[in-house]
């Protein structure tokens, strides 16, 4: 198996995977509450992971994560750390200043936390507009979502923040990352007499809103759905078909023109 992470190459290997054009992949988490059962890097773990599972499939290389995101609603469970936003956007555009002066110009971030994602576009967008480079995102729990949906066919009400699907992907190659001796099943409870329908979203008549109150006032574990119901074969199962998709994308993304030189 050939090296896939930077952080274990010397600079004449970086060299190499510059020159044959390989794409570079930068994993973005969290430090933030995941429910009863798993770990305050969940989204880290999952974003490393899938980095270097497709590196290794399409031929790519992987940056040191990015460990810390924008998780505000979950800043009163001890352990999260939100960043603020501009500090986000600017980490992640001073990466790909840095990896486009070295002459890498393929670029995409693996993204597993949903809150991180307009942060992340407003600096991609930025590095095409300022760089003139086009870059894109890699969003594993989204890929998870659609490529197990019929994993969990009439099973839906376990899934969940910290829950499923994660927690069976988590337990498929990090299983120490979940500690089902403390799970609890839990849903949301009513705020101000309103239903939740999930992370600072509420259902009044036949609509959804946003309404930004903090998880746990709604929430006594920082999530929902049934974390004992996972499984590390179905985890194993959910990783490879993400990996799949995502390494389709990565060799449809490294043949397009992404500069103006190009």
């Amino acid at each position: 198996m050939s090296q896939v992470e930077l952080t274990l190459m010397t600079w004449k290997q970086a060299e190499a995977a510059r020159d044959r054009g390989a794409v570079v992949l930068i994993p973005v988490g969290t430090l933030e509450q995941n429910g009863s059962v798993c770990s305050l890097g969940t989204d880290t773990l999952a974003a490393v992971e899938v980095a270097k599972r497709v590196a290794e499939a399409a031929g790519a290389v992987v940056a040191p994560s990015i460990n810390y995101g924008y998780s505000p609603q979950f800043r009163h469970f001890p352990g999260s750390v939100s960043l603020n936003p501009d500090t986000l956007r600017s980490m992640v555009f001073d990466v790909c200043l840095n990896m486009i002066e070295n002459g890498f110009t393929r670029l995409l971030v693996v993204n597993c936390h949903i809150s991180n994602e307009p942060i992340i576009e407003h600096a991609l967008r930025d590095v095409r507009e300022q760089l003139g480079v086009l870059t894109g995102t890699i969003q594993p729990i989204n890929l998870a979502q659609v490529a197990s949906k019929d994993l969990y066919q009439g099973k839906e009400s376990v899934l969940g923040h910290g829950a499923e699907p994660i927690t069976s992907m988590l337990r498929s190659f990090v299983p120490e990352a979940v500690h089902l001796e403390s799970a609890k099943f839990d849903q949301w409870k009513k705020y101000q007499g309103l239903t939740v329908a999930g992370s600072s979203k509420v259902k009044v008549g036949n609509g959804t809103y946003g309404l930004f109150f903090g998880t746990d006032e709604a929430a006594e574990v920082g999530g929902t759905g049934d974390p004992t119901a996972s499984d590390p074969e179905r985890g194993a199962e959910i990783m490879n078909r993400v990996v799949a998709m995502a390494a389709e994308f990565v060799k449809t993304f490294a043949a397009l023109q992404l500069t103006e030189e190009e």
